[in-house]
Parts: C-alpha cells; sequence; structure tokens
C-alpha cells in the first residue's frame, strides 16, 4: 500500500495497458486505476488533462513502472506526467509528487548549466526520498542527480555467475561508445554535509560527489519491458540509469518509511556497510590522481557511490542521524561586506520548533544565532577589511533532545574585484555589427549628469566615447560603466542616461555572452540585474537614443550586441592578474600595457598572442590558441559564473590560479571550488 511516485514528461497512452500486461505475465497482483493502486495525473495533480503522448517518453514510463512493479509488487504507484521536459516543468511536477507520496523516482538528467541551483527547491523535500538517474553518457556530472538533496543513482553491468556465494558479479558501466553511467565532481553543487567520504584536495572532490548508491544498468544486461505505444511490438530489453532508478526508489520504499524532518539521501552513508562493493570497470577518462571519480574501486567510487543493495538496510532511517545541517557551500565574499547567511537544518523531532547554534573559524565580525521560528541559523555581521581564508564549522543542537548536528564549509574574503585607482585606460564601448570599423559607438554630447545616451559613429579619438567598465566590488557582482571619474550610465525610466554614481540598481551592468555553439549569431549582453533588461542601441543611427528593451539575444538585433573596452583580468588573489604571456600566467604587473591587457567577446578572451584556452576536458594547463572561431569553439569560452568565476563551456572547470599561486605561475582550469585563484573581475 505504499505509494512510490514516478516522475516523467510527455504521456504514454498505453500505459495502463501495458502495465496490465507486464504484471500479468510476471504472476504480479494487478495494479489498475479502478482498485487505486494506478493513478496517473498531471503535473499539478490532476487527472486531466494529461499532456502530449511522446514515443521517447513513453518507453521511458513503461520501463519506470514496470521496474518498481518488479521491485515492490505490492506498492501503489503515482505517475506525474510534467507538460514538457524542460526542467521547470518537470520540477513542479516533483512538487506534485513529493506532496502525494514518500518515494519519487526520477529517470530524467541531463548536463549542468549555469544557474541550475535556483531550481534544487524543486528536489529539497526533507523526508521524502527523491532519487534520481546519473545519465547515461559515461564520465561528467549531471544535473539534478547532482543536487546535494537527492540520491543520486549510478549504474552497472551485473552478471550471473556459477560460484560465489552471491552467485553474481558487478563492474561499472561503461563502453568505448561513451555510453556508460554518469558520474564525477559538480561544478556549482555544494557538498552535502553526510558525503564526506571523499571531502579532500586534491585527490578528492570538495564539491558534490555523483553518485551515491548503484544498481543494474547496462543495455547488454539489461532488463524486459513492455512497451506498444508505436513501437510496433511488445518486450523490448532495455537498460540505462533509468532502470538502476526506479529499483533504488523500490527498495527505499521497501526499507520502510523516512523519518520527517531528515534527508533520505543521506541514509546509506550511515549504513555504508550494507552494501555489495564495485570495484572494477570504468565509464571514461578522468584525471589519473582521481581515478575514483571513474573507475570503479574498493570502498567509495563515483559511478556507484558505496555499491549495489544488499537487501534494504542501507535505505532505512533506522539508526540515522536525528539533527541534519545543510552544508551552505564555499561563501565568497568582498572585503567590509555585509553579510546574512542563513544555514538550514532538519530535525526528526517533530516538536523542535528551533536549535542552538555553535560555529568556530568564523572570521571577526561575524556571528551566528538562532533564526526566529524556525530550525535554521544566520550567520551575520561585517566582514573583515582584508582578504582571508576561514574554515569554518557548524554545529546545530536540539535542547530537548541533546541531539546534534555538523557541516564545514570555507568562507574566503576577497579583495574588491574593481579596478585598482591607477588608471587603466578607456576606450569605446562598441554595438558590434561585423567590427569596430563602421560600427556604432556609446557616446555623450558631454560629460554632466543628465546628458542622455546616444549612438554615434565610433571615433577612437573622441572623449564623449571614452568608457571604463569596472567589474562590481563583491566576487561575480555587476559592475558600471563610468564615463569619467564618479560619472556612470543609468537608467532614468527606459532611458540611458548620465548620473552621478551611486551604486543604485539602476547604474549595474552584467557582460553576458550569449553561447549559440551550433551556427552563428553568438551575442555579448549588457544585462541590467534589476530589471532584467538588456541595453539597446536601436538601429545604430547616429543620434539614437539607448534605452533598456527586453533581451532578444538574436544575431541580427546588433543594438544588442556590445564590445567592451579592453582591460585586465584581475584576480580574487590580492595585487595578482591574468598575464598574456605564452603560457598564460598571473602578474603583479596590472597596469594597463600589452601584458596583462585582454579583450572579452562572446565568452572569449584574447590576448597579445591569442585567445585562452582549456584544450581537453580534464584538469590541467590551459594555453592560448588563434581566436578565429572564438565566441563558437567551447573549448575557447568562459562562461561567467555566479560568484565570479569563469567556467569553460566545454570542460565545465574554471580558469584558475591553482594554489593561487605567487607572480608567475601558470593558468589551469581545475574544479570549480571558489577559491581566491578561481575568482575574476574584468575591467
Amino acid at each position: 500500500g505504499v505509494t512510490v511516485a514516478i516522475v516523467d514528461a510527455y504521456r504514454d497512452p498505453k500505459a495502463v495497458a501495458n502495465l496490465a500486461s507486464y504484471r500479468s505475465h510476471f504472476r504480479l497482483p494487478p495494479c489498475t486505476v479502478g482498485s487505486g493502486c494506478l493513478r496517473i495525473v498531471n503535473q499539478a495533480g490532476r487527472a486531466g488533462p494529461l499532456p502530449k503522448p511522446n514515443i521517447g517518453w513513453a518507453v521511458e514510463q513503461s520501463l519506470d513502472l514496470d521496474m518498481v512493479s518488479a521491485i515492490c509488487p505490492h506498492c501503489h504507484i503515482l505517475l506525474v506526467e510534467a507538460r514538457s521536459a524542460s526542467v521547470a516543468n518537470l520540477g513542479r511536477a516533483e512538487d506534485t509528487a513529493a506532496a502525494r507520496a514518500r518515494f519519487v523516482s526520477n529517470s530524467w538528467s541531463g548536463g549542468e548549466f549555469i544557474g541550475e541551483t535556483a531550481y534544487d527547491r524543486y528536489f529539497n523535500h526533507p523526508g521524502d526520498a527523491i532519487v534520481f538517474a546519473a545519465g547515461d553518457f559515461g564520465y561528467g556530472a549531471q544535473y539534478p542527480s547532482d543536487s546535494p538533496y537527492v540520491t543520486a543513482v549510478g549504474g552497472t553491468t551485473l552478471r550471473h555467475v556459477r560460484s560465489g556465494r552471491r552467485r553474481w558479479t558487478e563492474t561499472v558501466w561503461g563502453s568505448k561508445r561513451g555510453l556508460g553511467t554518469g558520474s564525477g565532481c559538480s561544478t556549482l553543487e555544494a557538498k552535502p554535509s553526510w558525503q564526506s567520504v571523499d571531502d579532500t584536495a586534491p585527490t578528492g572532490c570538495l564539491n558534490r560527489t555523483g553518485n551515491d548508491v548503484a544498481a543494474v544498468a547496462n543495455p547488454a544486461t539489461g532488463v524486459a519491458v513492455y512497451d506498444t505505444y508505436r513501437t510496433g511490438g511488445t518486450w523490448g530489453e532495455v537498460g540505462g540509469t533509468s532502470v538502476a532508478t526506479p529499483i533504488i526508489t523500490s527498495v527505499y520504499a521497501l526499507a520502510g518509511t523516512p523519518a520527517r524532518g531528515s534527508y533520505p539521501a543521506s541514509y546509506p552513508y550511515q549504513h555504508a556497510r550494507t552494501f555489495y562493493d564495485v570495484t572494477s570497470g570504468r565509464n571514461g577518462i578522468c584525471e589519473p590522481d582521481r581515478q575514483y571519480l571513474c573507475h570503479g574501486e574498493r570502498g567509495f567510487d563515483a559511478p556507484t557511490g558505496l555499491g549495489t543493495p544488499n537487501g534494504t538496510s542501507g535505505f532505512s532511517a533506522r539508526g540515522t542521524a536525528a539533527v541534519t545541517v545543510v552544508d551552505p557551500g564555499v561563501q565568497d565574499i568582498g572585503v567590509g561586506a555585509g553579510v546574512n547567511l542563513t544555514v538550514h537544518a532538519v530535525d526528526t523531532n517533530g516538536s523542535a520548533t528551533t536549535l542552538s547554534y555553535h560555529a568556530t573559524g568564523l572570521p571577526n565580525g561575524l556571528t551566528i544565532a538562532s533564526a526566529a521560528g524556525s530550525l535554521d541559523g544566520v550567520i551575520s555581521g561585517t566582514a573583515p577589511g582584508s582578504p582571508g581564508t576561514y574554515p569554518v564549522t557548524v554545529t546545530a543542537t536540539d535542547s530537548h533532545t541533546g541531539k546534534t548536528g555538523t557541516t564545514h564549509f570555507t568562507i574566503y574574503v576577497l579583495p574588491s574585484m574593481t579596478a585598482p585607482a591607477a588608471d587603466l585606460g578607456a576606450g569605446s564601448v562598441v554595438a558590434d555589427s561585423g567590427g569596430e570599423y563602421g560600427s556604432s559607438c556609446l557616446s555623450v554630447a558631454n560629460q554632466n549628469t543628465g546628458t542622455t545616451v546616444q549612438m554615434y559613429y565610433c571615433d577612437d579619438a573622441s572623449v564623449s566615447q571614452q568608457w571604463e567598465y569596472l567589474a562590481g566590488a563583491q566576487p561575480g557582482s555587476p559592475g558600471e560603466l563610468t564615463i569619467t571619474s564618479g560619472v556612470c550610465l543609468g537608467l532614468a525610466g527606459a532611458d540611458a542616461v548620465l548620473q552621478s554614481c551611486d551604486g543604485s540598481p539602476g547604474q549595474q551592468w552584467e557582460y553576458v555572452p550569449v553561447i549559440k555553439l551550433t551556427g552563428s549569431g553568438s551575442v555579448t549582453l549588457l544585462v541590467n540585474p534589476a530589471s532584467g533588461k538588456c541595453l539597446n542601441g536601436g538601429n545604430l543611427a547616429d543620434g539614437t537614443n539607448v534605452v533598456v528593451s527586453h533581451c532578444s539575444a538574436a544575431s541580427s538585433a546588433y543594438g544588442e550586441n556590445w564590445l567592451l573596452p579592453d582591460g585586465p583580468l584581475l584576480s580574487g588573489v590580492p595585487g595578482l592578474c591574468a598575464s598574456t604571456a605564452t603560457p598564460p600566467s598571473v602578474t603583479s604587473a596590472c597596469a594597463l600595457s600589452s601584458t596583462s591587457t585582454w579583450q572579452s567577446y562572446t565568452g572569449a578572451y584574447s590576448g597579445q598572442s591569442g585567445c585562452l584556452n582549456a584544450k581537453n576536458l580534464l584538469d590541467g594547463p590551459i594555453g592560448l590558441a588563434g581566436c578565429s572561431g572564438a565566441g563558437l569553439d567551447p573549448y575557447m569560452t568562459w562562461l561567467p559564473g555566479p560568484g565570479g568565476e569563469l567556467i569553460n563551456a566545454a570542460s565545465g572547470r574554471c580558469l584558475a590560479d591553482p594554489g593561487s599561486g605567487p607572480s608567475g605561475t601558470a593558468l589551469a582550469q581545475q574544479d570549480c571550488y571558489g577559491q581566491p585563484g578561481e575568482i575574476w573581475g574584468f575591467n
């Protein structure tokens, strides 16, 4: 009678009939809509209207329904069909499923993307087992399986053998064709406080590691699935982590009801000895000093996590921690910045209304206290006036039961990302229509406040077109466009005008590349975060007033496509910036010169010897390459991360000064941990 929910996209018109045939064949008890055993709803939780049919997702639904039936024949099943395969619609379906079931299976995933953490709220359901597939394209982190709130399920090759106590062997599922279970170290997601098994650097992963557990997934050792929707047949042999995920979700259901106020994803780590260890096989190529990320090894490894189920006890709430503190992840804070950081916690003691908090390692000026009316804690105060590194431990205590929970994270206090006081030069802000010559530039008739900003033919000698773009002082914060000291480009309604610089929302601009890696037409926008709109020079004709408007990001919208003046890339390490030398390195000579001046355009950074080029998908040194095709070549494309990182579009790794080293240290790409050497400000 326990309900297992399945979240998929679109509709399978044959779902009810196919499930009946599968269960009948294996002599399982019927599970019908009429009996209440099976329910099918849309993402809003209603019986209708259901979304449009889709052949691919129909196979997925048959697989999910069949595997839940196979592992837990007496479970009820709730199938939630999302309107489409967008993360937003699948996320709404997730909320619907979690409101109606304690166990939710998700056999869908995709690559990581900047901004994914905004969707984590759909998967943060304490007390419910939210289970996700790791994906089927080999080594590489996947989302949402790398969300810290879910159980990530990898895949194995399962074979029967004639001898041994178990009579089965398992290896990591992987193939030379690039298929295999997903796994890896997340670029963007914080490490759960309960996943301390590989919390080391540089040979471990300081972010979320996928995966937690595993089950059979290799299509060559796959499972029987009954599906007739436009397949021209009935039975098929199916594999993928889409098989493993409903299997694991159903084992959670067999293990018993999760404790309210807990994260069931933590249970396997508290019963780590109750799994079959998978010690061989690989799903790709990873760094030599971190082979566990793509190889099966004794103990924990990323492709299979702790291993595969040996019974149900590894998924039980019995004997698990009562208080859990959620790791907030690395915190990058500018010097002297105000801090208000919420640290979330849950407690299985349902009568608890507050927890007491204690922290060690906080920077001077910061304290922690219980949040009124919740189980959370709040770190607040003002960051120190000089940079520093602070390993922090936070402990939450239930005063009624004496139970505690702990998490560890790092606070980095970083220097201002705004250009130093020395004049770094200025230049034209070009609305690019295929090159600076013949293009139009931001221009003002004078430098007085209140002056309307207009478009005029570019003239490098004109003081009316000499702008500086200054990165925000805080890591990853928007910057300012100044025409002279103390005078900024701001907004009066929808119009761009000159204003006295005061840091107001209308004076904040983010330089955002929109990369189209197929075809052409990549653009770089100047976005005002407060309005969500883009700076727009219209048709670029002389005298056209500059405004903000909804961002189209179309390659034909030349008035939205901007080229900023050249400038330095300031490091989060005090006094350093990126040098354009070969190989690219960091330097303390940050004055405007040929060795420290970069041009940023459609995500590429070009210097005197070429564009920053990641060269490969793994951690290691980067180089410089000819900029032909920059903005379309993912290895030369660096996307702005949420905390001032520059993340390579091909590898998902960060531009880094490894070890935050001294002047002359060669630049590299590495996991994005928010360390000072990974934070940059383009000025």
